[in-house]
């Protein structure tokens, strides 16, 4: 009878500590947003539907409204950064390219790290100038500056501050500036 109780615990236990998968559809926005984590800082997705950050298999275009089905993975144990999902993209529903006059609130801020790590400084910036009004963002979006703006964003990219900012789309996938918010 012991034994049997054992059994009992110890399987239940097991079920209480297994991974659930499910499938949801899911709205992406047009546009990351930067995040805050652990030692730096990084893009993520934007949705109303869900909290995500990435999605595996899932390759984002800035400037596009997505409408995916993923699968949802709800992991047995909390990973040491918070993480409790991982998501997986199954099927693109839509892809549906956004007006140009769309607008977006965004963090500009130029430091990737919480502190300045000196053996590699350009590592530091999430900011590269590419010409003289165009910069990459986190390596992930070019952003176009608008002459009026350009002295005041050059001197942003060189702080250690960051300001939030209102953004549309180009025609060519960049995000335009368009004043700070």
């Amino acid at each position: 009878m012991k034994n049997i109780i054992l059994i009992f615990i110890l399987l239940n236990g097991f079920v209480l500590n297994a991974q659930t998968i499910s499938t949801k559809v899911v709205t992406v926005k047009p546009y990351m947003s930067l995040q805050n984590y652990e030692h730096f800082k990084r893009m993520v997705l934007n949705s109303n539907d869900i909290h995500i950050e990435s999605i595996e298999g899932f390759n984002f275009e800035w400037g596009y409204d997505y409408k995916l089905k993923i699968q949802v993975t709800k992991l047995a144990q909390e990973w040491s950064d918070g993480t409790r999902y991982e998501h997986k993209l199954l099927k693109v529903l839509s892809k549906t390219k956004a007006l140009p006059e769309t607008t977006f609130k965004m963090r500009v801020d130029p430091m990737r790290y919480y502190s300045f790590e000196a053996e590699d400084s350009t590592m530091n910036y999430t900011l590269s100038q590419i010409n003289d009004s165009t910069y990459r963002y986190c390596e992930k979006v070019d952003l176009e500056i608008p002459a009026a703006f350009r002295p005041t964003f050059k001197k942003l990219s060189k702080s250690e501050t960051g300001r939030n900012a209102i953004f549309n789309f180009t025609p060519e996938g960049r995000a335009r500036f368009v004043k700070f918010a």
